[in-house]
């Protein structure tokens, strides 16, 4: 639900935006930089709050170059209890993609632009069990196991942005990205495969300042 409010927030935002700036033609804009937040499911479902930032070239009206690195982390927790024994298991994952996209750029008016792009990514995964467990019969213990995994996926991204002045603009973007690894997990005295799919639909927000 929270996705859905950052990535309508920040589109809604860029419309507004263009609706009461003032004018100004969109023709070569050239280097930018930017700043982004917004959400990214690092994992499966687990909504991972995420912030990076951005560089970025176009060429021209119709086509652009963008780089742009961010970090995202969430947590899963879970309990079981009973007469005899407690444990409280956390996974944290900690995802750090690098992103280069390459966008055809729409003009809507002379402050308002769309964008579609794609290109990939190469991600950086970290995953960190943290196990307690505490017994009758037995003194408390805690395991903490920890593994990286990385891989390349490819993206498709679609955007707006509205100029609020000469060099500054905001933006509003969706960009959907497929990567999957199969991983070994511990668990309890048995280690299994599991499939880690990082990536998926990443929902951003932010501001882009130009220098031409």
């Amino acid at each position: 639900m929270r996705t859905s409010v950052v990535v309508v927030a920040g589109l809604s935002l860029a419309v507004l935006a263009g609706a009461y700036a003032s004018p100004v033609r969109a023709e070569g804009r050239g280097l930018h930089v930017g700043v982004q937040v917004g959400f990214s499911p690092s994992v499966w479902f687990y909504d991972a709050a995420s912030g990076g930032v951005e560089i970025g070239w176009q060429v021209s009206t119709r086509f652009g170059l963008r780089a742009d690195v961010s970090a995202g982390a969430a947590t899963f927790k879970s309990n079981a209890t009973s007469d005899i024994y407690a444990s409280a298991s956390e996974r944290r994952y900690a995802s750090l993609p690098v992103c280069l996209s390459l966008l055809h750029v729409l003009p809507v008016s002379e402050a308002v632009m769309a964008y579609i792009g794609a290109g990939a990514g190469f991600y950086a995964l970290t995953i960190r069990d943290i196990l307690t467990e505490e017994g009758s019969y037995a003194n408390s213990k805690r395991t903490e196991t920890s593994q990286k995994i990385s891989g390349i996926a490819p993206h498709l991204n679609i955007g707006l942005e509205s100029r609020l002045s000469k060099t500054l603009t905001i933006f509003g973007e969706v960009r959907e990205s497929i990567g999957r690894k199969t991983v070994e997990i511990q668990d309890g005295a048995f280690r299994r495969e599991e499939a880690i799919q990082f990536g998926g639909v990443q929902l951003k927000a932010g501001i882009r300042l130009y220098f031409r």
